[in-house]
Formats: C-alpha cells, structure tokens, sequence
C-alpha cells in the first residue's frame, strides 16, 4: 500500500519524474515482501503436502502467509498501475524528452510473466550443457540470469540476459562462457551504446578467437575482453561499436593466425580510426598488413620477433621495419611497401608506420586498461540515474510473476 501511495503522489500534476522516481525508489519494501512471502507460501505448502495428520498450526501459518503475500502482490500491482499513471500525466504536461524516456520503459505492462516460456524454449535448443543436461542447463541460466537482474547494481533484465547466451551459445560457447559473456555484453552495450545482441555476437567471436590468451576464470576472461572493447571504443573515438566490432571480427582471424594478441590488434584497431579510417574497414587493412609481414621482412632483411609464449611482438617487428627503410626516399620507400603490401595492405602499413614511435605506449595502456575496473567504473554512472530506478522498478515488479 506505502508504494502504491507514494506513486500516487507522484502522479500529481507538480510532481516530476526524477521526483517520483525518489519517492518509489524508498518503497520497494513491498516488492520485495512479496518475493519473501511468495518463497514462505511455496515452502509452506511444500511441508503441508508431508504433514501427516494435517497441522491445524501449520495450516493457520500457511493461511496467514498466504493472506500476506497477496496483499503484497495487489499493492505492487497498484504500483506498476500508478506509474503508468505517472507516465500519462507528464506526457500530457509536455515535460519534455526524459520524461517521455522514462515513462515509455514503465508504462508497457509492468507485471508480467519473469521470462516467456517461449525464450527458454528457444535457449534449450541451443545450449551447450557441460553436463548434456539441456533443460537443466536453462534452469541454470535462468536462475542466474534473474539473480543477476535483481542486483542494486545492474539494470539488465532477465529477458535481455537469455537472449544475449542464446547468441553466444548458438556461436558454439559453452553454457558457462555464454553466461559471463552476457553479463559482460550488457554492460558494454550500456556504456558505449551498442546494442546488446550486436555487442554479445562480437564479444563471443572475440572469445573463440582471442580467449585462451587471457588467463584466470572463464568470468575473469570475459571481463578483461570487456576492458579492452570499453578502453578502445572511448579512448579512440570509434563512432559506434558497431564499427569497432566489424573491424575486430574482420581481424580476429589473421590475429589467431599470426598470434597477435587481442591487446595490440585493438590497439592498431583504434590507431587507424584515428588516422580517418572508419573502424569497420581497418580488419580488412590489418588482414592485409599482417599477411604480408614475413615476405617484408625476407625482402627487407629485418626480422618477425616472437615473444617467449609465441605471440607477435608487433611494437619490435614494427620498429625494425621502419629502420630497415631508412635511407630511402619519400618516393623509394612508397615503392617498396606498395610491392611489399598491395593496395589494401598500404592502407595499414602506412598508419602503423606513421605512429611506430607513439605504437608501444599505446599498446601498453591497452594492456594496462585490460585488468583494471574500467568497464565496471564507467558502467557504474547508469546504475544511478533517474531511468536506471524506473528500469529496477519495472524488473522487480515483473519478477513477482
């Protein structure tokens, strides 16, 4: 009843959204009680079915259990209600944009169903189950999935988070890569405003090329890839993250051939965005650069260097090109690399080349972003705004079932 009167109150015609969202944000006991009676109920019922003789006691804590999580469930109903009231009132005063945002997130059905049977349907046939266990799998998943979107911290919703494991599981990553991986989607999607199924089939093709380069747990894995998307996405201005992941996708497999690590091949990523290419189009000159690399260095005299775990050292094999054409002329040294790298291959070489000096700094705060909290960090600035407590509303709520 506290909820459904506080949200009334809000609907008057000086109340404001940001307002609203204050008051409701204090009354979200009653959501919650209704989780907790909803759990006493199931338990209770559960201990009935075994009592033999039947319990008049536990029939009396059943009944009053009972009685209590319904009038929980009215009053949070009366709460999605009165916020789709907020949302009438204030579209109709003309309060402008973000009022309009945030009603439009609460006023399309607030109760319902905490995930439509048709999306698990959708998720068991094509779950990789560690255990070939497909319906338990899903169990999993939800269940994880819902937790996760209850949190004070996040404003994913479960319905966001199984769609995005059915893009990783159907591209072949098994049931608890899959599950990370979209925790870690959301929220790159939020903060470099991508769309979280385009952001979740990038970062699992990222995985199956570029994750046995990141070491500790398959969670500790995915978050690293989350870093570094989220360091070159901001760092190096890619217009969206779109761009950045055609770009990715299109040099992920020349990386794994060449074993370049995801660090530097971000890195030159972003290097050639700067210089005007659209990120999208830099994978198909990285592809071409790389691929050329060893008949350059046969050419030129100059060699591939390898560090100890086998990987490309791109900074050193870089740097030792750019002294193998000293001494030649402007004109001599475009000669050479045009026959060396083709066309397609000018259009990296030349960017690289052109930035060798500023190229181990640049990887290196690549690497450095890689561990550190800078997804979690930025992530943190949209759990505490105004539509982030409209959308953690519309979630608990739709959680009660």
């Amino acid at each position: 009843r506290s909820v459904a009167t506080s949200a009334r109150s809000a609907a008057r015609p000086q109340g404001l959204v940001g307002t609203a969202v204050r008051k409701v944000n204090n009354r979200f006991g009653q959501v919650r009680a209704a989780q907790r009676y909803g759990a006493v109920v199931a338990r209770l019922k559960r201990e009935q079915q075994t009592a033999a003789p039947s319990s008049e006691l536990l029939d009396q804590r059943l009944a009053r259990a009972t009685r209590r999580y319904n009038e929980a469930r009215r009053a949070a109903a009366g709460f999605g209600r009165e916020l789709t009231e907020v949302q009438r009132r204030q579209r109709a005063q003309k309060l402008g944009r973000a009022a309009k945002v945030g009603g439009a997130v609460l006023g399309a059905g607030v109760v319902g169903a905490a995930l439509d049977g048709r999306e698990r349907s959708y998720l068991q046939t094509v779950i990789n189950a560690r255990d070939g266990d497909r319906a338990g799998a899903v169990e999993r998943s939800y269940l994880q999935a819902r937790e996760f979107a209850r949190r004070r911290d996040t404003i994913a919703t479960t319905k966001e988070l199984i769609e995005v494991e059915y893009i990783m599981n159907s591209a072949g990553l098994e049931e608890t890569a899959a599950r990370a991986g979209a925790q870690i989607a959301h929220k790159v999607a939020t903060v470099t405003r991508g769309r979280t199924a385009d952001v979740g089939n990038i970062i699992g093709g990222v995985y199956k090329q570029f994750g046995d380069q990141f070491e500790g747990t398959v969670r500790e894995q995915m978050s690293q890839i989350g870093n570094i998307l989220t360091h070159t996405q901001l760092k190096y201005k890619i217009t969206n993250f779109d761009q950045l992941g055609a770009g990715l996708k299109e040099a992920s497999s020349q990386a794994n051939a060449m074993k370049i690590s995801m660090a530097d091949t971000a890195t030159i990523i972003g290097i050639l965005n700067n210089e005007g290419m659209e990120a999208s189009r830099a994978g198909t000159a990285f592809n071409a650069t790389f691929r050329n690399i060893n008949k350059a260095a046969d050419e030129l005299g100059f060699s591939v260097t390898r560090l100890k775990d086998g990987q490309l050292d791109v900074v050193t094999t870089m740097q030792d090109l750019s002294s193998a054409l000293d001494g030649l002329s402007i004109d001599e040294r475009q000669g050479v690399l045009q026959e060396l790298f083709g066309d397609e291959g000018m259009k990296g070489i030349i960017p690289i080349l052109k930035n060798v000096e500023q190229l181990s700094a640049e990887t290196a705060d690549t690497v450095s972003k890689q561990l550190s909290g800078l997804l979690d960090e930025r992530y943190e600035i949209f759990t505490k705004d105004d539509l982030a407590q409209l959308q953690k509303a519309k979630e608990h709520i739709r959680s009660l079932g």
